[in-house]
């Protein structure tokens, strides 16, 4: 829930205009799945995919590139030495941040540092075991052939969610609602990593005492929320 919730008010924040709140919000979410779950679980990458989406909708695709190839650095390095701990992705995973990283070089249209660092990186991941042989790859090409004039789309650009909402429908099986963000039922927890999920934040966003931008952001926040006719914690 908290993840969940965590994550609409980071793109809220980036729709209503507050990019910075959005971007720092996923860093603090990320940092605990990180270190609880791996910073490959895929709770993890995807809050990390969120914070270049609102770098990439700021115009900031140098941060958004840096998002990525760290995914890749770690994806190509492995074992991260912790057996709790998810460190390592399948070969569709590894495409689609290749994909991303190639999106972030075309609007950037070159390389944040020195043009053999990427070109190394992708011909390291190009060479992993598995990804040769898998379909995800087949069509891979080394960064030293992309083009900056190609276009990529809407490819890593932030988009609102079609429904504001926490969780899915009961599963027919069990009856338990499974989190959406989560796919944790209620009964199941995760280890407390720190206290820094930025509460702090959501409390500002609550009625009560704020100051003038506070309650701009608030009010902005819940126009976004509220946009579509569905209440912000709205379960289906």
């Amino acid at each position: 829930m908290i993840i969940s919730i965590g994550r609409f008010l980071a793109i809220a924040n980036s729709l209503a205009g507050h990019a910075p709140r959005g971007t720092k919000l996923c860093n603090d979410i990320s940092y605990n799945l990180r270190r609880v779950l791996g910073a490959l679980h895929p709770q993890a990458l995807e809050m990390e995919e969120l914070r270049s989406q609102i770098y990439t909708s700021a115009g900031h695709y140098r941060e958004a590139m840096g998002v990525h190839e760290d995914i890749l650095r770690l994806i190509v390095d492995g074992d991260d030495g912790d057996d709790r701990t998810t460190d390592t992705v399948s070969p569709a995973v590894a495409r689609h941040h290749l994909d991303l990283l190639r999106a972030s070089y075309l609007r950037l249209k070159g390389w944040d540092k020195s043009a053999s660092n990427y070109h190394d990186l992708v011909r390291e991941l190009l060479n992993m075991k598995g990804h040769k042989s898998s379909a995800s790859f087949q069509d891979a090409v080394p960064a030293e052939k992309w083009s900056p004039k190609d276009d990529p789309g809407t490819l890593g650009v932030l988009s609102a969610p079609l429904e504001w909402r926490f969780f899915v429908p009961c599963t027919a099986e069990t009856g338990d609602a499974t989190s959406s963000a989560t796919g944790l039922r209620p009964h199941m927890g995760l280890k407390r990593a720190s206290s820094n999920w930025r509460l702090s934040f959501l409390h500002k966003l609550l009625p009560g005492q704020h100051d003038d931008e506070d309650n701009e952001s608030r009010m902005a926040t819940r126009q976004i929320f509220h946009r579509n006719g569905r209440g912000f914690g709205h379960k289906h």
